[in-house]
């Protein structure tokens, strides 16, 4: 429309009929509409000057249930029949074709008639007169060879409708997958139907045929999956008069929902891992095939979504058949060229408001959405700003509601159910003040738009840090929920320095990957890639000004494969309860800052079971029958659950409760841990106070949990060199101590086992060194000794390497031959009373060495074991070594946000740069630095006993 308008309804007087908008068209026909530049098929396009404006009859789009609403059992839909096919003597599932039983007008079964294969048996039929027929079809069509099918049909119709209707049997063929059953009364066709079954997530699926027939009822039910005819379930049922169980189910739902009717279509969102286990019903009839919980337990709220699909404004694509041309159709069997609406810069106004809109969306067609605002710029302050507001958007081909170059647009109370791709899209980074609130998405598919569709389908895609997301649920997807992924440069202030706009109250389930996910660079061509350096400042465009922390509030997520990793600068995330997931939050750096999780609730499995997992081999070569869902790392491999993981760092956990994180016997848990298989530097500074566990340890599950191997579980260097303190003693009962790996270099008298940990607890805090060097040619393998001779330990990591250091304990490190000509080192986790003493064997060949560090340089070891407080360095040329002890005077509070207390993005963490002549290869000093430097082992005076809880 350009310059022109289309009203269905008006905001102040919405539409209260029935309105139908069909696009028709099909791809490479020479029809369209040119607009923006381009031809559009199949479109309702809104271009300079044009208005739309279409309001439905207002409708809650959306609710959750307050009651769970079980899995419809077999015994609930059955009840108690007079005769029940399943049950009797003649019940075999392996049958494959039409089954015929016979009753009397009582009920009472007459006979088998068996498996009805050719012309004359079906002839039979007519034959008994006054019986009742009951006939479903299980597993696949099965005629004999030679038979004349429409010679069949025409039997059929004979003796069921006196031949006055065909039968649909006249169109199968042998070894067809398909649903159909039927009621016949012979002589009284009157009382006879039959039904073909219809498509429906797979499966061919027929109604529950039901007739009244003398004093009894009769129902017939047949469904078989359309790919090779299993499984399959065919019903033949008979009945006292008002004795069927009635059909209906009730849900209880949190809002008034008086404005839904009857032969609505509603779909329940899964409460499961699994997002398949949504399921649409009609008017509450069809039986539950999966349970959906409705309940908040152990404090993290779990109810499943309910939304309603139906609006009196239907907008959808006229379909094909089947694929044809260039659809993509090696990928898909049906057409997925649907229609699509496209807002243009210079509109006048565009409101799409309690619309129905499906088939939409053209997969194999870049930039043909649903619903499309296309470059339209800041339409915020627009006399009539735009809005989509309590659309039912179901069943599209590519995406859901796309924000394109658009900034300002209100996204509010939308359902999208059942769509390949991201759905809600914010294109490429420019689309700034957007709004998604109580917007409910799920069903998301993978599909081939662009590099990330493919891998990464996300509910929510997220590419600018000004979009406000509130009460927003993604509840399903093949790979992730929420997604922010921003790029190096948008349109504007640099994304990656921007803070992030309101998030409060949003949720996330049963995603197959990341519920959230605040991460990855977002490239030109869609895909992702490179350092995510996201680091917001007061003035993004300033990078020297100061750095404002993020927060995120309020956040739920549980039944994710992962159900947070948040990656940034400085940042809190506050209020959230997570539930049943591998992993529950993790945080990883972008640059220097803290991360705090605060006030939160994370629990690991619960009473929502789910569907049962089945038969499962455990290692020991057994197999146990598992009766909840849990993810898998492969064949026969149950992942461990962990709330809070240690990554990176400084991560603060504060005020979290825990709960139920016992271990089994098919996967381990753990209410915190360490990422597994690490191989890079985590802080030492990494803490928690204030936490506390509603279980018993160990008897009821694990407060802290690490592997050395096994269930995902690898020790690399960065496991190995993870450590963590407990600031109040909330964890380990000992304020102060430091939770470990059970490696030599980290431990003395002092320590203390928590075997059920697989770590210990130390009373001394420790420290990092974090050594890295520039020369590419140069690839060093290093090791630490430590001077009390109690432990060597290696680490053949080039590059970065860090070892976890205890503060009570001497170190030096050695270069085993090859010494960089010039490497830099910090060393990280130091406060006020908390000094290191470290070693670094440079070699005794090095000449012209030069140290770079704010600290003072001493003649003899002694005068640096005694001197001044500040970091000390002697070089003891005759050995080759360089000997440090670092100290700094600030006390650690609960408002350190960096890795040592003090000044600078760091903190006071003392920053070493080391350079020489040329690289050396006398870089092993442990001979030479022993017994000269050597320690007396600790005593176990003031050390720890392994924790009672």
């Amino acid at each position: 429309m350009v310059h022109g308008e289309l009203w269905v309804g008006s905001e102040d007087c919405p539409f209260a009929g029935q309105a139908e908008l069909e696009l028709l068209g099909r791809k490479g026909d020479s029809d369209g509409v040119e607009a923006g530049g381009s031809r559009h098929v199949k479109a309702l396009v809104v271009a300079d000057g044009g208005r739309l404006e279409v309001h439905g009859a207002p409708r809650r789009a959306w609710s959750r249930l307050t009651a769970t609403l079980p899995k419809t059992t077999r015994e609930a839909v059955v009840g108690s029949p007079i005769f029940d096919q399943q049950q009797s003597e003649w019940h075999n599932s392996r049958h494959r074709g039409f089954l015929a039983y016979e009753f009397d007008e009582g009920g009472q079964v007459i006979g088998f008639l068996g498996l009805l294969h050719r012309v004359a048996d079906f002839q039979a039929l007519a034959a008994k007169t006054d019986s009742v027929i009951l006939l479903v079809l299980q597993r696949q069509v099965s005629f004999s060879d030679g038979e004349d099918v429409t010679a069949m049909a025409d039997a059929l119709s004979a003796a069921c409708f006196n031949g006055e209707a065909d039968s649909a049997i006249s169109g199968f063929t042998d070894g067809q997958a398909v649903a159909w059953a039927a009621i016949c009364h012979v002589g009284h066709p009157e009382n006879s139907v039959e039904e073909v079954g219809h498509e429906q997530d797979g499966f061919s699926v027929t109604s529950r045929l039901t007739r009244t027939i003398g004093t009894a009822e009769f129902v017939v039910y047949s469904e078989t999956e359309l790919e090779d005819g299993w499984p399959s379930t065919a019903d033949v049922l008979s009945y006292a008069p008002g004795t069927i169980p009635p059909r209906t189910m009730t849900l209880s739902l949190e809002d008034d929902v008086s404005d839904w009717s009857a032969g609505d279509t509603i779909v329940v969102t899964s409460t499961d891992y699994d997002w398949r286990q949504a399921e649409e019903f009609i008017s509450i009839e069809s039986p539950a095939e999966f349970t959906h919980w409705g309940e908040t337990t152990d404090g993290v709220r779990m109810a499943a979504e309910v939304a309603l699909l139906n609006r009196n404004v239907r907008i959808h694509g006229r379909m094909e058949d089947a694929c044809y041309g260039d659809n993509n159709c090696d990928d898909f069997s049906f057409d997925t060229f649907g229609g699509h609406v496209k807002v243009l810069a210079g509109f006048q106004a565009a409101h799409i408001a309690n619309a129905e809109v499906f088939h939409m969306g053209q997969n194999s067609v870049l930039g043909a959405y649903p619903i499309h605002f296309h470059m339209c710029g800041d339409v915020s302050a627009q006399a009539l700003p735009p809005y989509v507001r309590s659309n039912a958007i179901h069943h599209t081909f590519a995406r859901c509601v796309t924000v394109h170059g658009t900034s300002g647009l209100l996204v509010e109370d939308n359902v999208a159910f059942d769509h390949y791709g991201h759905c809600f899209f914010l294109e490429d980074g420019a689309e700034q003040n957007t709004v998604l609130r109580g917007n409910l998405g799920l069903s998301t598919r993978r599909t081939s738009i662009t590099p990330t569709d493919q891998r990464m389908a996300a509910t929510f895609w997220i590419t600018n840090p000004l979009t406000t997301m509130e009460g927003n649920v993604a509840a399903g997807s093949d790979a992730y929920g929420i997604w922010y992924t921003f790029p190096l440069r948008p349109i504007g202030p640099s994304a990656l320095r921007t803070p992030l706009a309101p998030f409060v109250d949003n949720v996330a389930h049963s995603n197959n990957d990341y519920g959230l996910r605040l991460d990855d660079l977002l490239k030109t061509n869609g895909g992702v890639g490179g350092r995510f350096a996201y680091d917001p400042r007061e003035d993004p465009l300033d990078p020297t000004s100061s750095p404002v922390t993020v927060t995120l509030r309020g956040y739920n997520g549980y039944k994710n494969y992962k159900s947070a990793w948040l990656r940034g600068a400085s940042l809190v995330a506050e209020d959230f309860s997570i539930a049943e997931t591998v992993e529950g939050v993790v945080f990883a750096s972008s640059a220097p800052g803290s991360k705090r999780l605060v006030r939160s609730r994370l629990v690991g499995e619960t009473a929502n079971k789910g569907k049962p997992e089945g038969w499962i081999p455990l290692a020991n070569g057994t197999t146990v029958w598992w009766d909840r869902q849990i993810r898998m790392g492969g064949a026969n491999r149950a992942l461990p659950i962990i709330g809070a993981i240690f990554l990176d760092g400084p991560v603060s956990l504060e005020d979290v409760s825990f709960h139920r994180f016992a271990t089994n016997a098919v996967r381990p848990s753990g209410a915190i841990g360490l990422r597994r298989a690490l191989r890079w530097y985590t802080s030492p500074a990494n803490r928690v106070a204030g936490v506390t566990f509603d279980f018993a340890d160990p008897a009821d599950g694990n407060r802290v949990y690490d592997a050395s191997e096994g269930q995902g579980f690898a020790d690399l260097a960065g496991n190995i060199h993870s450590v963590f303190r407990d600031i109040d003693g909330s964890l380990t009962t000992y304020a102060g101590a430091t939770v470990v790996k059970p490696y030599a270099v980290h431990l003395n008298a002092r320590c203390a086992p928590v075997p059920n940990w697989n770590l210990y607890v130390c009373p001394a805090a420790f420290t990092k060194f974090k050594l890295e060097w520039y020369d590419m040619a140069s690839s060093p393998v290093t090791f630490v000794t430590r001077d009390d001779g109690s432990a060597t330990h290696s680490l053949p990591r080039p590059r970065q390497i860090s070892y976890a250091l205890n503060s009570e304990e001497g170190y030096i490190l050695h270069f085993n031959t090859s010494v960089p000509r010039s490497f830099s080192f910090t060393v990280t986790g130091l406060e006020a009373g908390v000094e290191q003493r470290l070693g670094v064997c440079i070699g005794r060949d090095a000449t012209d060495v030069r140290i770079s560090l704010t600290g003072i340089p001493t003649p003899t070891f002694e005068d640096l074991l005694t001197g001044s407080p500040g970091t000390q360095v002697f070089h003891d040329r005759e050995r080759g070594l360089l000997l440090f002890r670092f100290r700094v005077p600030y006390a650690l509070s609960a408002d350190t946000e960096t890795e040592c207390p003090g000044g600078g993005p760091y903190g006071a963490c003392p920053v070493v740069k080391v350079s020489m002549a040329a690289a050396g290869e006398d870089g092993d000093c442990s001979e030479r630095a022993y017994p000269t430097y050597a320690t007396a082992p600790l005593d176990a005076a003031g050390g720890l006993v392994t924790p009672s809880f």
